[in-house]
């Protein structure tokens, strides 16, 4: 082996290995940030309030049996946008979680809202949101 081939071969070992860290960090962020969050009455301040002046809050409020396969495509829309938005799920189906759905305007189900800054933007109401309804509402109360 020549000192030529050994020095490529160390430098495609330490490539893959920082790519491999960077694939781990990535991961890691969106496995704790990338994902639904349930939220109700008791968690709300934590959830919601605390974090709208930061990033962009997606509050989904559902009822069982009403576009439950949304869910899926919710969690996904969650780990695609890890760290830009937080997506909160709220469960209408408690009588104490209907006070936040009624707040923001919110009369059928499935309904969206974004929350920013104090800023209240609502999505739409009673059908099933596509990934791309849902980056225009974010779009939307980013003002771009």
């Amino acid at each position: 082996m020549s000192k030529k081939s050994v020095a490529l071969a160390l430098v495609a070992f330490a490539l893959g290995c920082v790519a491999a860290f960077y694939f781990h960090q990535d991961s890691e962020y969106r496995r704790v940030h990338g994902h639904v969050v349930e939220v109700g009455l008791d968690n709300w301040k934590q959830e919601v309030d605390d974090n709208q002046s930061s990033v962009p809050v997606l509050l989904y409020f559902s009822r069982n049996g009403v576009h439950v396969d949304q869910r899926a495509d919710l969690d996904k829309f969650a780990w695609a946008n890890a760290g830009k938005v937080k997506v909160v799920a709220v469960d209408c189906d408690h009588i104490e979680n209907l006070i936040f759905a009624l707040k923001y305007g919110v009369t059928r189900f499935p309904g969206y809202v974004i929350l920013y800054r104090d800023q209240v933007t609502s999505g739409p109401d009673g059908t099933a949101a596509s990934d791309a309804e849902l980056t225009r509402l974010i779009e939307k109360a980013l003002g771009k």
